[in-house]
């Protein structure tokens, strides 16, 4: 509730964006970096539906005709697929994926292409490969490797390392998973040389994946860990639901009930906040799956209802 003397904020959110919607032509570039602006304060309040539809409502004042700027659009349509992937709209967010690696590409911009092809492949599926994920990375990875002047880039170098860190999770499960597991270990040693923290966060966002199931479980949980603590770092609050997931499933491996209870106790916080669907049935799916390891079947069935319900609305 607010105090006396406080703004009220929301009350100025509908003004802003009254004025935005009624912004004529010749003020296009104010009302599309009104909208852009409303989207991120959006997503820093966790409420990503809301920020894909204002990402939207940029894209429809941006326009696609022959004045607009392509890279300044694609840059926006980044903007508007990340939020939507993180509000649950997979493939919307995709085909906005698409569109920006197809003009990124017809830039010749690879770091657009790269980004692309990051963007897309944000949103994880477990034991699926994705052709299109695989193409999207390789020639986003050729892009940048044919880029003039690359070499000892920094910048190209912790790119090149997210693309090689997401590329090998999307090659599992492979038949032969000792490739993709050596891909993320080098993805990982490559992040950590340039003394990029984001880079090395957002490397490891997507090695974990590649060793998941596969490599030792000792060396999984150091990774997981750490990734936890980067996600808290950069108060990626989405990161650190995925990271306390992977925790959990460390502790389900590792046979130590302490670390799943923890890691999903964290889960369970972090859901409450994000207020998603596709966050919450994961909690009571985990929930069940406690509640089953111990013996507890009436609280088991009672969390897998309350999965479904949640997984029907997400």
């Amino acid at each position: 509730e607010r105090t006396a003397g406080e703004p009220d904020r929301g009350s100025a959110r509908r003004v802003e964006r009254t004025r935005l919607l009624a912004a004529g032509p010749a003020h296009r570039p104010q009302a599309v970096a009104g909208w852009r602006a409303a989207a991120r304060r959006a997503a820093e309040r966790l409420a990503f539906t809301e920020s894909a539809a204002l990402c939207r409502r940029a894209l429809e004042a941006f326009g696609a005709g022959p004045g607009a700027e392509p890279a300044e659009r694609c840059a926006l349509l980044l903007q508007a697929a990340a939020a939507t992937l993180r509000a649950g709209d997979i493939d919307r967010g995709h085909a906005l994926c698409h569109e920006a690696f197809q003009l990124a590409r017809a830039l010749e911009d690879a770091r657009l292409m790269a980004q692309a092809a990051l963007t897309y492949g944000s949103a994880f599926a477990v034991g699926k490969v994705d052709p299109d994920l695989l193409r999207l990375l390789r020639d986003a990875l050729a892009a940048l490797d044919a880029r003039p002047g690359r070499a000892g880039d920094a910048a190209d170098a912790g790119l090149r390392a997210r693309l090689q860190g997401r590329l090998a999770a999307a090659l599992q499960p492979a038949a032969d998973p000792a490739e993709p597991i050596a891909m993320a270990r080098q993805a990982v040693a490559l992040a950590r040389s340039t003394g990029d923290r984001r880079a090395l966060f957002e490397t490891l966002t997507s090695a974990i994946s590649a060793l998941m199931d596969f490599a030792p479980a000792a060396e999984h949980l150091e990774l997981s860990r750490e990734y936890a603590a980067l996600a808290e770092e950069f108060n990626d609050v989405p990161a650190q639901f995925r990271a306390h997931t992977v925790l959990f499933i460390d502790g389900l491996e590792l046979a130590d009930p302490q670390l799943m209870e923890a890691a999903m106790a964290h889960c369970e916080r972090l859901a409450r906040r994000i207020d998603l669907p596709h966050y919450q049935w994961r909690v009571h799916s985990a929930r069940a799956l406690q509640a089953v390891i111990h013996g507890d079947l009436d609280a088991a069935a009672q969390r897998l209802q309350r999965a479904q319900e949640a997984a029907a609305q997400a």
